[in-house]
């Protein structure tokens, strides 16, 4: 999983280097071609923050974690039925 963060989303349209069409636009270009260690697609998530005033700090950072614990749930269920 890889996150794709534009910074300063507070920024007027006129003022920003890349707008949300194209941050979108380029995260979905490359979730085809980008593949993991077993050959399958990795998901690429496309999310615009503001550090200055804090949008969507928080839904970054839960993305994330909620990822890991996703990830690692599975592989552990995984790891203790193959044992059985």
């Amino acid at each position: 999983m890889f996150f794709l963060v534009g910074n300063k989303c507070d920024l007027p349209d006129t003022q920003r280097e890349v707008d949300y069409e194209e941050g979108e636009q380029w995260a979905e270009d490359y979730r085809d071609e980008m593949l993991d260690k077993e050959g399958q697609d990795i998901d690429i998530e496309f999310l615009e923050v503001s550090a200055k005033d804090g949008t969507n700090i928080t839904e970054l950072f839960n993305s994330v974690g909620e990822k890991i614990i996703d990830k690692y749930e599975v592989k552990n269920w995984v790891k203790q039925n193959s044992m059985k």
